[in-house]
């Protein structure tokens, strides 16, 4: 993991003071697992950062590095799309997401871009 969220996880535990038990306790892991997944001995599985996302009420953007606001939530919807360049996976995920809430879109969002962050930069696949 990044050490943004390293930094930013303990930063919002000491803000709140809060002991990293009962954060463990709160999002439904061990403290062994949180530790790990704190210190980058593991990579926190995508639902883990939402659920510390949600408990610090800040956005997932922010504990993996990708804003400095705290509640931003990083969307690209704006930009303009070449059609012609979506593959058939790109019209899917398109497709698939047109019924979903803002919140379930928001969730796809953030695990597309956890995904983005754990490629070596360079990686093209």
């Amino acid at each position: 993991m990044n050490k943004y969220f390293k930094n930013r996880v303990l930063e919002l535990m000491h803000e709140k003071n809060i002991k990293q038990i009962a954060l463990a306790d709160a999002i439904g892991l061990t403290q062994a697992t949180l530790s790990r997944n704190i210190n980058g001995i593991h990579e926190p599985k995508a639902d883990v950062v939402q659920k510390i996302a949600q408990f610090f009420n800040v956005s997932t953007d922010y504990l993996l590095g990708n804003t400095d606001n705290r509640n931003e939530i990083l969307d690209d919807s704006t930009t303009e799309i070449d059609l012609s360049q979506l593959d058939s996976i790109d019209i899917a995920l398109f497709d698939a997401t047109k019924e979903l809430t803002d919140s379930e879109k928001t969730q796809i969002l953030d695990f597309v871009n956890y995904i983005k962050n754990k490629k070596p930069s360079g990686d093209g696949k």
